[in-house]
């Protein structure tokens, strides 16, 4: 969809995404690159995912961006159950995105999916800090339009001429 500036592009990606088919094992970075080159104006980018892809392909599309001038804002929106775990006794879990199922007793794999997330989410904040990028994590539990709200708030609190005297 190329780029808008009429609050009507909100309803057109509304309609977009509800009509949309997952596609497995996507390549962030070559989507990215693609926007980057049909974004001709500096311009806000917010890219909501779950960012559960290769850390190196994801940090390739957002660097791309990023190069290209735009501020670019990440929101990674997670489930309650992706984030805690919660699981006891017997699970069978299901690949989104092509993989085979897996069942286990869900307590014997919470020690070691808890430490390759929290590893993993704080490569993606601290690479997206690194490269001068915002990254939130949410839980799905908030709402969208307050994560995003939230986020607004607090850009417009860091530039404002109270923020920038103390800095």
């Amino acid at each position: 969809m190329p780029p808008r500036s009429s609050m009507n592009v909100i309803l057109e990606i509304d309609r977009m995404l509800r009509v949309t088919k997952p596609i497995p094992k996507t390549t962030i970075a070559k989507q990215l690159g693609e926007i980057a080159l049909m974004i001709k104006r500096r311009s806000f980018i917010v890219l909501i995912s779950d960012m559960f892809s290769d850390l190196d392909d994801v940090m390739a599309g957002l660097d791309h961006l990023k190069f290209a001038g735009h501020n670019v804002i990440v929101v990674q929106p997670l489930d309650t159950y992706e984030l805690e775990f919660p699981f006891k006794g017997t699970w069978r879990f299901e690949g989104l995105e092509g993989e085979e199922p897996l069942t286990t007793q869900a307590e014997r794999m919470k020690e070691s999916y808890m430490a390759q997330l929290n590893q993993f989410l704080g490569d993606l904040s601290s690479r997206c800090m690194g490269s001068g990028i915002d990254y939130t994590l949410a839980n799905t539990k908030t709402p969208l339009n307050t994560v995003l709200s939230e986020i607004v708030l607090k850009r417009q609190n860091l530039s404002s001429p109270s923020a920038i005297a103390r800095s």
